[in-house]
């Protein structure tokens, strides 16, 4: 990888990662952090086993799937990204899915991201 593109990721790694800290629900108790951290492996385990009903049920029960693009494009869960895809996914959200499928080559769903608004910086680095 050239340092260019190096140094582009790992800003940007930062940055997305201050994002989704901003995001994180604040628990008060350890029981609703548990709780949390109990979720979030379910929906975890979901895409790991491409189980789009179980993860309608955790979007019907108010669940921010967004968060879940980025984990989903590690997997390269191609069908489970189109069905996060229709909540309100950001810029940045499509950004990070885009980098991430790139890494792990891909090429499919970096072009849905790119498709869905993916960052013309993320554009110009991944010139697919």
């Amino acid at each position: 990888m050239d340092l260019e593109k190096q140094s582009f990721i790992s800003k940007w790694s930062t940055e997305h990662q201050y994002y989704y800290s901003t995001l994180k629900p604040k628990h008060s108790t350890f029981a609703e952090t548990k709780a949390f951290l109990k979720e979030r492996e379910f929906i975890r385990k979901a895409i790991d086993n491409e189980d789009i009903k179980s993860i309608q049920d955790m979007r019907n029960k108010g669940v921010y799937l967004s968060f879940y693009l980025r984990y989903a494009a590690e997997r390269g869960q191609f069908n489970i990204i189109r069905y996060i895809g229709m909540e309100d996914c950001n810029e940045k959200d499509w950004s990070c899915c885009a980098l991430e499928a790139e890494k792990r080559g891909y090429v499919d769903i970096v072009k849905y991201a790119q498709s869905k608004g993916a960052n013309a910086a993320v554009k110009r680095m991944i010139s697919i």
